[in-house]
């Protein structure tokens, strides 16, 4: 399976192409879906205009794969409006895509002490143990944030990347499970190719 990601953002948090007139963020970087959702109700989630503007700015870098300057962005409408749980994932998405991967685990963890309750910011968090390879804790992750999630469209991301990881720690049938749950919910094109992808290597 290619090495890829696609970060439909919400952050449902997270990895992620912006357009300027779409609801969603995508960047390829991994083997794991991400989410961001950059609709009007995300964004209102972020209540200084300032702070607003910069993290659309931010959004728009970091489609184009310019993650330090997002970084930057994203940190500024953080300073702006401090312990936004949507402002906290975008950085620690940003640092996950510069590789600093502490950093990034500091951010998510410090947004899940704002509100635990978010599911995006265990996706984001299950990706980034994912790429450090802990992919039972990803996993683990994964499964706190389906208890959180209400919209199934959006569990759909949650079983795909269960799936990967159990994928990636060769078992095949736990994959396939997975997998066959995710491909009944999602229904995002770019995402419904990469979990055919996946379940056409775990059937072959």
């Amino acid at each position: 399976m290619k090495n890829k990601l696609i970060i439909i953002s919400i952050l449902s948090f997270l990895a992620i192409s912006c357009k300027q007139n779409s609801d969603t963020l995508y960047s390829k970087n991994s083997g794991d879906l991400e989410t961001y959702f950059l609709d009007e109700r995300v964004l209102a989630l972020i209540e200084n205009e300032s702070a607003r503007s910069k993290f659309k700015d931010g959004c728009i870098l970091s489609s184009q794969n310019n993650h330090e300057k997002a970084k930057v962005l994203f940190t500024k409408a953080n300073e702006i409006e401090p312990n936004n749980v949507l402002i906290l994932n975008a950085i620690g998405l940003e640092l996950s895509f510069l590789n600093e991967f502490d950093l990034s685990s500091e951010y998510f963890k410090r947004s899940l002490k704002v509100d635990s309750t978010v599911s995006v910011t265990y996706l984001n968090l299950g990706v980034l143990l994912g790429k450090k390879k802990e992919y039972l804790e990803a996993i683990n992750q994964y499964k706190k944030g389906l208890e959180f999630e209400k919209v199934n469209s959006q569990k759909g991301y949650f079983y795909y990347n269960i799936a990967n990881a159990y994928y990636k720690l060769n078992n095949q049938s736990e994959a396939m499970k997975f997998i066959e749950m995710a491909s009944k919910l999602v229904t995002e094109p770019k995402a419904m190719k990469d979990i055919e992808e996946l379940k056409f290597v775990l059937e072959h």
